[in-house]
């Protein structure tokens, strides 16, 4: 992603793109910023991994975006 600073906001596309990227990767420990960091692109980066996260565990668009996986450590 090559955007500028603040601009990054959450939008599906980017949500599913992170899904893939979770279920293609498969990581044991996942970092997210934390919900009350003062930046709007720290708080859009928290909001679309928490999203990608609970898409990426469940089986929503398995057919395109790979085996559904569950990090077991979200910090």
């Amino acid at each position: 992603m090559n955007l500028p600073d603040l601009g990054l906001a959450y939008s599906d596309g980017i949500m599913y793109e992170v899904v893939r990227v979770i279920r293609e990767v498969q990581p044991s420990v996942v970092f997210l910023h934390n919900s009350y960091d003062a930046h709007p692109d720290h708080l859009a980066a928290h909001e679309i991994g928490l999203h990608a996260l609970k898409i990426s565990a469940m089986g929503v668009r398995k057919d395109t975006l790979g085996k559904p996986w569950r990090a077991p450590t979200v910090l």
